[in-house]
């Protein structure tokens, strides 16, 4: 089975950005995933006070399987999971950043801070989200190139 931390897993990235890939972004998913859980179990105030009663368990379900996939798509080298997995994260983490500002405009002073380190948390996304396109549309040109060199040894 082909994972992250196989030996020829990352041939493209430098050594020394490789625990970018083999450490650190499973802890954000994993990190992802709790604040998830407990946002599903616990529940969150601010998205419980400004939605449906339906919503937050919805939202946090959602963000669940956003890390879940993320997860599994960066462990098992799948770009298309991993890259629907963060665009869910991305979705859900926005939503919570406007409820945030909602909550902030409603007279809370609390939840600056917490607005600043989710959208932060969108921006890491996002940045993650760019290299996987960007992975998909090299995976994409090999492949096409490949196509077209075996059609010509071949004719």
């Amino acid at each position: 089975m082909h994972t992250v931390w196989s030996k020829d897993a990352l041939p493209l990235v430098p050594k020394r950005f490789r625990p970018i890939f083999t450490v650190f972004l499973p802890i954000v998913n994993a990190c992802l995933l709790a604040f998830a859980m407990i946002a599903l179990f616990v529940g969150s105030r601010v998205v419980e006070d400004f939605t449906l009663h339906w919503f937050p368990r919805a939202w946090a379900g959602e963000i669940a399987l956003g890390a879940i996939l993320a997860s599994m798509g960066l462990i098992f080298c799948l770009d298309w999971v991993e890259l629907i997995g963060k665009g869910m994260l991305i979705i859900g983490l926005s939503t919570y950043a406007y409820l945030l500002g909602v909550n902030v405009d409603d007279g809370s002073a609390s939840s600056g801070l917490s607005i600043t380190l989710v959208v932060l948390a969108d921006a890491f996304l996002l940045v993650r989200v760019i290299d996987i396109v960007g992975e998909i549309g090299r995976k994409e040109a090999d492949a096409s190139a490949s196509r077209r060199v075996q059609r010509k040894g071949n004719g």
